[in-house]
């Protein structure tokens, strides 16, 4: 569609499009002060974003209105670039290469979404209706997006913290990457494909690095193949099942682990363990405040995406993901044997039979299409170095730019003069240091704004937030109060 330029009454530069005036044809800047003077928003927002503002007439109302705020603009053509000095950032959608909903969540992170006023242009949307749908949807996909994320780290702060001060309390003996390697790293997940590629696993073994995501380390060693480490990231109780092998005694890989993990503190204690860190939050703090040195990981909703990343850092060599279907199958979701599987097949019977159960599992599987589309989102230079690996497995769905291929080109790229990362044992304080230095953060910070806001994300940002007509006192007083349920199970961990 053409855009016209015209000049309004007053002098101005004016335009439409389709017949449609985009701005006023007496007075834009007049229409533009209105425009932002009824803009309402019962808190002082952090950003604002403006769909396709055209000439940009309103950009010096808004900073005169927000004056804390960056402002930013969606752009629906590119006929009005010359306008787009007048503000911090441009999002356009008429060349883009990625979805609008991941682009603004990467420049903003779901507190930031929480803390936007977005704003439409009324006559834009009248002359763009199938981009202005499309942009639209979008704002509302991220800011679900980042609601579901924000209530997420909520409702699992508590667990995630209470994991946090019993990783630094019970670990004792700790390795470090020490030097990156040059050979092929596979990363192992528990999709149903990791079953048919187990004997070429075993032919290739003495030629790659290892590493078992935890839900796939029973069928590993049920098949005799032992991994060079083992990753786990997840927060939950019956994630910690996978690491039964290690309770058993059936594994002695180093064990990469994140702080937040749940992980039993005998495993902990026991074996040597690759600490993890995402260099945020009360995980980033609490590790550096004790003296535990960490490897640096990158955050993701799939403990794989995490593994993915972890390999790309340790070895300049080709990364081959296998078992990686993000699908949901007939049958079992997994390869076996799977710890979990085990746990839940006890409670099997006639009335509630494995079939109903799995087939209910497979039904509530959402999360792996969140967890596809971030394979799918990777930019191009990780997905350089990245594949799928199986044996000639016929996956549901492709992960966008990352690869998928079998043994023949793997074979290609195992060569025996390779180098393989190598690791080191670190020293950490002993462990009635460690203690005393827990205590100490604890102390100094229980009841901090930051605590609060690394623990409760939702309701600390919700408190903070000015809500016209809503119970300020009412919040805060809720969020003190699971504050006090977690201080008080803090306490159990640190003074026992």
């Amino acid at each position: 569609m053409g855009i016209v330029f015209s000049t309004a009454q007053n002098g101005s530069e004016t335009c439409s499009g389709g017949n449609i005036l985009l701005h006023s044809a007496y007075n834009p800047e007049r229409e533009a002060e209105r425009f932002v003077n009824s803009a309402e928003c019962s808190y002082n927002p952090s950003f604002i974003v403006v769909t396709e503002p055209a000439l940009s007439y309103c950009s010096p109302f808004l900073r005169r209105k927000f004056p804390g705020a960056e402002i930013f603009a969606v752009r629906y053509d590119g006929a009005f670039s010359s306008r787009d000095k007048l503000w911090d950032k441009i999002f356009s959608v008429h060349n883009a290469s990625e979805p609008l909903s991941d682009v603004l969540f990467a420049e903003l992170g779901e507190e930031g979404i929480f803390s936007t006023l977005f704003l439409s242009w009324e006559p834009s949307s009248r002359a763009f209706p199938d981009t202005d749908r499309f942009v639209w949807n979008e704002i509302k996909k991220v800011v679900l997006k980042s609601r579901d994320i924000l209530y997420t780290r909520s409702f699992f702060g508590s667990r995630w913290t209470s994991n946090i001060f019993s990783f630094c309390r019970y670990i004792s003996k700790i390795s470090v990457p020490a030097q990156k390697g040059s050979c092929p790293v596979v990363v192992t997940a528990s999709g149903q494909s990791l079953s048919g590629a187990l004997p070429l696993l075993r032919k290739y073994r003495q030629s790659f690095f290892l590493i078992a995501v935890s839900s796939s380390l029973s069928v590993l060693l049920h098949n005799g193949i032992h991994p060079d480490m083992c990753i786990s990231t997840d927060g939950g109780y019956y994630a910690g099942k996978h690491l039964t092998p290690y309770e058993v005694g059936s594994c002695s890989a180093p064990l990469a682990l994140s702080a937040e993990s749940f992980c039993a503190k005998r495993i902990i204690s026991g074996c040597t363990v690759i600490p993890l860190s995402y260099g945020d939050g009360l995980e980033s703090a609490l590790l550096s405040y004790c003296g535990i040195p960490a490897a640096h990981a990158e955050r993701n909703g799939t403990v794989s995406g995490t593994a993915a990343e972890f390999a790309l850092d340790i070895t300049s060599g080709p990364v081959f993901l296998c078992g990686l279907d993000l699908n949901a199958p007939a049958g079992y979701q997994h390869a076996q044997p799977n710890c979990i599987e085990v746990c839940n097949s006890s409670f099997d019977n006639r009335t509630v039979p494995k079939e109903g159960r799995i087939s209910a599992s497979r039904f509530s599987s959402q999360s792996l299409s969140v967890y596809s589309g971030w394979f799918k989102s990777l930019p191009a230079e990780k997905t350089k170095r990245l594949f799928r690996l199986s044996d000639h497995f016929k996956f549901a769905d492709t992960l966008g730019s990352v690869a998928d291929t079998d043994f023949d080109f793997f074979a290609d790229s195992a060569d025996g003069r390779n180098v393989f990362p190598a690791f080191t044992d670190a020293n950490i304080p002993p462990q009635a240091e460690l203690l005393k230095s827990e205590r100490q953060f604890f102390e100094n910070n229980k009841s901090s704004n930051e605590w609060l806001h690394s623990v409760f994300p939702a309701e600390y940002l919700g408190f903070m937030r000015p809500a016209g007509g809503q119970d300020a006192e009412a919040k805060k007083n809720s969020l003190l109060k699971r504050n006090d349920i977690l201080l008080s199970h803090l306490e159990r961990i640190l003074y026992e």
